[in-house]
């Protein structure tokens, strides 16, 4: 099964919407692991969020983070039902390894290998 494990929200205005969730939803932020990133507790300590300044090169987005055994079969499955490869697998420097698919329609999910 693959379980959803976090979401991420772009920003244009990064504390503008840090305020809106932290005071509509009581989410506590902190500071992510770079700059122009916060990090959110939910209240749910195996969902991880996060939000992420837009900047010029980064699309407006809302994504899914995605539990994956395997991000090579995962994306196999993925890409035969309609979703289409974003981007292919890499590895951030605090070592997790992701990849990207868009959903038939679009929408981003990013493939977190547990």
């Amino acid at each position: 099964m693959h379980k959803v494990i976090g979401f991420q929200i772009t920003a244009q205005d990064e504390s503008t919407i840090n305020s809106f969730y932290e005071k509509t939803f009581g989410w506590t932020p902190s500071q992510g692991p770079h700059e122009h990133v916060t990090n959110y507790d939910t209240g749910n300590e195996t969902l991880e969020g996060s939000v992420i300044g837009r900047g010029q090169h980064i699309p407006d987005y809302v994504s899914l983070f995605v539990e994956s055994e395997n991000l090579e079969e995962s994306i196999d499955a993925a890409t035969s039902n309609g979703a289409s490869l974003v981007r292919p697998p890499f590895k951030l420097p605090n070592g997790d390894n992701l990849a990207i698919i868009a959903d038939p329609e679009g929408h981003i999910i990013t493939l977190k290998k547990r």
